[in-house]
């Protein structure tokens, strides 16, 4: 499935209006461990939020883009 966006340029820029970051998903935070529930993440906004909050000392922009770059080419995430 491939996803139409109004921004021709395919902006990965992360911010909340931004099509690619609102798309639906459903990931774990790749950071969290430890025992208990894992974290799921229903859009990629929200795991952005999520690691930058918490796990700020990770270096987490390359794989956000790389999600955000899978969900452009219509992989699936």
């Amino acid at each position: 499935m491939s996803i139409i966006l109004k921004n021709k340029k395919h902006d990965l820029r992360p911010y909340s209006t931004n099509p690619v970051y609102m798309f639906q998903i459903n990931v774990k935070c790749t950071y969290c461990i430890g025992p208990g529930r894992k974290k799921q993440y229903q859009t990629l906004w929200h795991l952005f939020k999520h690691i930058s909050y918490h796990h700020s000392r990770e270096s987490y922009q390359k794989i956000i883009q790389d999600l955000a770059k899978k969900i452009i080419r219509g992989k699936q995430v």
